[in-house]
């Protein structure tokens, strides 16, 4: 839809029983579009098959229960329900297209907008991203398209220097078989996860179990891994036992035994990410060596494969699906869901307008909290926005509990904002210009570069800033605790990468010292946000400040493993500064360390070790 024609959305009175939605209307046709909300996602949609709609979304819910229960430490930081638009292809042409310009990551962290098509002639869904026509919409086919889009190292990758493809081809290999075996009846039903192999499949799965080769999986079986083979219609028995030695492993480390090695998959699938993969990684991070694990391998799956019917559990949620209510839409749920759109491919402006549009033609849009918190984030940072207002309506929502973690992180800030000297208000709002003018992907700063350092990252590192440059600005009690109050509430309710951002900088500007649970929730968001190695730094300056040493190594550790390549070296130097070592340090380069990465941390982490244990 081109800029020029935004004014000419309303096109007359709506015909009676028809819900008017004019920013979503097709031209020649008018849609009665629909609503759904559950715990994990927002669907619109203006299909008249009520059944189909229900169906999408039931599918969809238990997808997203498996991949929320079972995926922790995989997770992309999505801190909103998702959004998903299910329209006929039409509708898709004509207002849909802005959601071409690269939103696979959506770079905003709180924001994530979906579309699929619905063919009505055929009766077929169309899937946006891969042009796939299903004629059974199926779990598998849903749990596919989401995954890449909540869970790491389930798209891209590095490429493999060892083969012809990617470093993750393993890790996506065995989450293909296990989305292809899942079996949906009782997932949707009972909500019991299960992968179940037919007698072939488990034949070569229980030869693959015998034989582990976890080296020759991970170096990627010398290009035999179906993903990138050149002979796909000719594939042996050992292809595809290669490939099941890829879900043996995975499946053992997440799901089997308790899932005992499930973070430190997590964790080795970041280091591969930046790094190739050796044993010596392989046991700092797994805690046992390459013929350990394919022993452990071996003797759990020695039982299993024998039987006809193979069926492994991955999860019981025990609880079914939530119950779909199919709604009619109202005026301020669909201004939401277009202004969403827009503002995720990173059109501010008409994001903006059209809420205002939407407020002036039916004021009573700001009775539903979902839309006044759009409508005040996006006044927040407009360059004509209305800050006074926004921060009126974001506190009346923390009030209201509003469940959107952003809201009560941006609350925090302004109260930290407002304990600023007065002489620095103007540089605040100069580092916010600056945050603009060198983010390409968007105008908010408090989601500028989220992808890359850390949801709010550049939040901290202005304050922390500000508190160099000015010692005696430190927060007194009564400010700690008027800043906290918006995060008391939250936290009892969300997990956000946001919201401990927000609170490691309250402390991090008081010399009070935290309680023991604040501290420990302090050390919590760097464990689950590890990439973020501005929170990292100054979650380090607290615990040193107030003598709270324990946990620091495994922090340091965890942060090194996750953090970007170019960041390696920025943690290894915090080892030193939090130990107090004089020993040089490595030289940053903008690929990081200029010697072997691991070795170079190990070194830094042995001299602490002798340093603290010295008298």
């Amino acid at each position: 839809m081109a800029a020029s024609s935004f004014a000419q959305f309303y096109y007359g009175v709506p015909e009676p029983g028809i819900v008017e939605l004019p920013e979503l209307e097709v031209i020649g046709s008018r849609y009665e579009w629909k609503y759904v909300k559950t715990g994990n996602f927002e669907l619109y949609s203006n299909l008249d098959d009520i059944d189909f709609i229900t169906r999408f979304a039931t599918l969809l819910e238990t997808s997203h229960n498996l991949i929320k229960s079972q995926f922790k430490g995989f997770l992309t930081n999505r801190t909103l329900q998702k959004k998903y638009v299910l329209c006929y292809e039409s509708t898709r042409q004509d207002r849909f297209s802005v959601m071409e310009r690269n939103t696979r990551e959506h770079k905003r962290a709180d924001q994530g907008v979906r579309v699929f098509t619905y063919e009505k002639r055929n009766g077929r869904l169309y899937n946006y991203r891969t042009n796939r026509l299903s004629t059974a919409l199926t779990l598998a086919d849903l749990h596919g398209d989401i995954m890449p889009d909540d869970v790491k190292h389930t798209l891209g990758g590095r490429a493999n220097a060892r083969s012809r493809g990617r470093v993750n081809d393993w890790f996506r290999t065995a989450i293909c078989y296990m989305r292809l075996n899942l079996n949906e009846k009782s997932a949707v039903d009972r909500g019991e996860y299960l992968v179940v192999f037919n007698s072939e499949i488990a034949t070569q799965a229980d030869a693959a179990a015998k034989k582990p080769s976890v080296s020759k999986m991970i170096d990627g079986f010398s290009n035999t891994i179906h993903w990138h083979s050149q002979n796909r219609g000719r594939r042996t028995n050992e292809d595809l036992r290669n490939d099941l030695r890829c879900f043996n492993f995975v499946y053992y480390c997440m799901f089997g035994n308790q899932g005992r090695h499930r973070a430190a998959m997590a964790a080795f699938m970041a280091w591969l990410n930046k790094h190739d993969a050796s044993e010596e990684v392989f046991i700092n991070i797994f805690g046992i060596d390459y013929k350990t694990m394919e022993k452990e391998i071996s003797e759990y799956f020695a039982k299993i494969y024998k039987t006809n019917r193979c069926i492994l559990p991955i999860a019981n949620t025990a609880e079914k699906p939530e119950r779909i209510d199919v709604q009619r839409v109202v005026r301020s749920r669909s201004s939401r869901l277009l202004s969403d759109a827009f503002y995720v491919a990173n059109d501010d402006f008409r994001a903006r307008a059209l809420l205002l549009k939407a407020l002036d033609e039916q004021p009573n849009v700001l009775n539903d909290p979902e839309f006044k918190a759009s409508l005040a984030l996006n006044e927040l940072y407009a360059d004509e926005g209305d800050r006074e207002k926004a921060a009126d309506w974001l506190e009346e929502l923390v009030q209201m509990k509003i469940p959107r973690p952003r809201v009560y992180a941006e609350v925090a800030n302004l109260r930290l904002k407002k304990t600023l000297p007065s002489n620095q208000h103007d540089a605040t709002d100069a580092f916010v210009q600056r945050i603009r003018a060198s983010s390409a992907t968007t105008t908010d700063p408090f989601h500028a570069f989220g992808w890359q350092i850390g949801e709010a990252a550049n939040w901290l590192r202005l304050y922390q800033r500000r508190s160099e440059q000015f010692s005696a600005y430190r927060l007194s009690m009564e400010e700690v605790a008027h800043s906290m109050e918006p995060l008391v509430t939250a936290f009892s309710m969300y997990q956000s990468e946001s919201l401990y951002v927000m609170l490691t900088t309250i402390w991090f500007l008081s010399d009070h010292a935290p309680p023991k649970n604040i501290m420990n929730k302090i050390k919590e968001g760097c464990m689950l946000y590890p990439t973020n190695t501005v929170m990292i730094e100054c979650t380090l300056d607290i615990l040193k400040r107030h003598d709270a040493m324990a946990g620091a190594e495994e922090l340091l550790k965890h942060g090194f493993i996750h953090a970007l390549r170019s960041n390696e070296a920025k943690v290894v130097n915090m080892v030193a500064k939090f130990y107090d070592l004089n020993d040089p340090i490595a030289e940053r380069t903008k690929d990081g360390l200029k010697r072997e990465q691991w070795q170079r941390f190990y070194e830094v982490m042995q001299s602490a070790k002798t340093r603290t244990k010295t008298p």
